[in-house]
């Protein structure tokens, strides 16, 4: 029997859980210093208190458990009385010695001390991860199982390389326009016009029509996402609009690290040359079967390619079907896991 103590988490130890996690499977999931501090130490949904480090006789790390909970905003409903466990990792030296279970029940405890009342395994508010990353060989969702976590369907990331081809080949899909059907009154009788689709990056001028837009279609974690994004950034080019009659009628997220903050779906971007993370993407449902989302990317694959980006990732989706149409294919899978407590 491994001797170990268990303490509250200590940024002191910062650099030996990385050290941990980046000896051990960093090959895989790379994490660095700059997006540890962004997803945990400046996360405001980071509870220290929920959050502890396994230590050896030495002091050295063995493992650790970070804990987040929500703060009940009323943006994100579904979110009330949720918390997550944003990392767990055990060195593979001194595992099946109990550390792994009474990290992950000090961590259930404390969170329940807190008003949490489920508990999800990843998928959290600047997440590492969406849910419990299938490269663990399957030993994670025996460990979860056994204490009474429910193991939901997969969810995947996508991948697509991007060609020198890409930069014209989708530049302009359908000429960004659609045939709709309409009423005629004076003719008595159904007829059809062409729609024109602005496609365009949206601007500071465009904050407050933005969110209107989220808070009509998308109210939520995105439309959340996009408040925290016009208040800590420069706007350059990251959300892409679809605009027809000068009306936001659709937006894809481009992650393209023109910002300091690593979206999800850049996580990994120290595996690729040069990466850009899309998505999320939303039409608005008045304006949907019109083509507006494949415009979109469309537009997001020759845009990137064109300014030198080897790869483009959709992460955290299970339409793997639809995507396949634009060339992404599945590159990591994750199984969803949760707990009531």
């Amino acid at each position: 029997m491994h001797n170990y103590s268990i303490i509250n988490y200590d940024a002191k130890y910062q650099k030996d859980i990385l050290k941990l996690w980046n000896d051990e499977v960093g090959f895989i999931f790379p994490i660095s210093e700059i997006m540890f501090n962004q997803k945990v130490n400046n996360c405001k949904y980071f509870k220290k208190e929920a959050s502890f480090i396994a230590l050896d006789k030495d002091d050295s790390v063995l493992g650790f458990i970070l804990g987040k909970a929500f703060d009940n905003n009323p943006i994100i409903e579904k979110y009330y009385n949720k918390g997550w466990i944003s990392l767990i990792y055990i060195s593979r030296k001194v595992r099946k010695n109990g550390i792994g279970s009474k990290l992950l029940e000090n961590c259930e405890n404390k969170l329940r001390d807190l008003g949490v009342t489920s508990i999800s395994i990843g998928s959290d508010i600047h997440n590492f991860f969406p849910g419990i990353p299938n490269d663990f060989d399957n030993l994670s969702n025996s460990f979860f199982r056994k204490r009474g976590y429910v193991i939901n369907v997969y969810t995947h990331d996508l991948i697509r390389k991007l060609t020198k081809e890409d930069m014209v080949k989708y530049q302009d899909y359908n000429n960004n326009q659609y045939i709709e059907e309409y009423y005629d009154e004076n003719l008595g009788k159904v007829c059809k016009r062409v729609i024109d689709v602005e496609l365009r990056y949206a601007k500071k001028t465009d904050q407050e029509e933005l969110l209107d837009f989220f808070k009509r279609c998308f109210y939520g974690r995105w439309y959340d996402e996009c408040l925290e994004y016009f208040q800590n950034n420069q706007i350059r080019k990251e959300y892409l609009l679809a605009l027809v009659k000068g009306k936001i009628v659709g937006f894809l997220r481009v992650n393209n690290q023109l910002i300091d903050e690593i979206s999800y779906n850049i996580n990994w971007k120290d595996r690729f040359n040069k990466l850009v993370g899309i998505g999320p993407l939303g039409v608005d449902i008045e304006y949907r079967c019109h083509g507006i989302a494949k415009m979109l990317l469309y537009y997001s694959i020759s845009d990137s390619a064109k300014n030198g980006y080897s790869d483009a990732m959709i992460d955290w989706t299970g339409l793997v079907t639809y995507y396949q149409r634009f060339g992404y294919e599945v590159w990591k899978c994750y199984h969803y896991a949760s707990k009531n407590l």
